[in-house]
């Protein structure tokens, strides 16, 4: 009994000095590696990483990606929209740097107001890819400044919203994925045609969309090589 107890003992000590080598591998790794790893994670997981040790506590901060998918926090009959809606926001103002990537998708109906914020928050961020679907009880007005941001290259909405259109061309500069689904496009009053430029975009996906008071839409795309159309309007005009 005793060589028994002995040898379990051993082989106890052994396979924890293995898992602690291979811990302290990984929390060797550079800071730019774990970053890249945990930006690969659900943000909440990323984010539960900062208990494991003072050297992991801070580092899901700078990751340049942010998922919040509904389903990876918890089952849906448990969410609590106030808590995911403030895990969201803990997350932007402890988080530091630019954004990359920033993912939002659920099926609540989420504060627009609150989501504003985040958008905002996220363009002084210089966000470069932005996908955004939730639901809300009335039309989500869309800040103007999203349409002018020049650090965006992929921009996908899928939410009842409505934006405002300038009189003069539109133009997004930078983009080069472009997908709107359920957007009512609007100006102050009645113009005969709008004019949106999108010279480097290489997909243009719009479902669903509306657009109000506006007799043409003049659609520049030299680049595109994918396109999907499904409207509520057949107003528009190709160069």
């Amino acid at each position: 009994m005793g060589a028994s107890n002995s040898i379990q003992s051993s082989t106890k000590i052994k396979r924890q000095k293995i898992d602690e080598g291979e811990q302290d591998r990984i929390s060797c790794l550079p800071d730019h590696i774990l970053h890249q790893i945990l930006s690969h994670l659900p943000t909440k997981y990323a984010v539960a990483t900062s208990v494991l040790s003072t050297r992991w506590k801070y580092l899901w901060t700078s990751i340049s990606t942010l998922d919040f998918c509904q389903e990876s926090f918890v089952p849906n009959y448990l969410m609590n929209i106030s808590t995911f809606m403030s895990s969201v926001e803990q997350v932007l103002l402890q988080h530091e740097g630019n954004i990359q990537k920033f993912c939002l998708s659920t099926t609540m109906l989420l504060d627009d107001s609150r989501v504003n914020v985040w958008i905002s928050t996220l363009l002084k961020r210089k966000v470069q890819e932005l996908i955004i679907h939730f639901y809300t009880d009335d039309p989500f007005v869309l800040p103007s400044s999203l349409f002018t941001c020049e650090s965006i290259t992929i921009l996908k909405l899928n939410v009842w919203s409505k934006l405002q259109l300038p009189s003069s061309i539109l133009c997004f500069s930078n983009l080069k994925v472009l997908h709107l689904k359920n957007v009512r496009f609007y100006c102050d009053q009645p113009i005969q045609q709008v004019s949106i430029s999108l010279p480097i975009v290489e997909e243009l996906v719009l479902k669903d969309c509306e657009w109000v008071d506006i007799e043409a839409v003049n659609i520049y795309v030299p680049t595109l090589k994918r396109q999907i159309f499904i409207c509520f309007t057949d107003n528009f005009v190709y160069p």
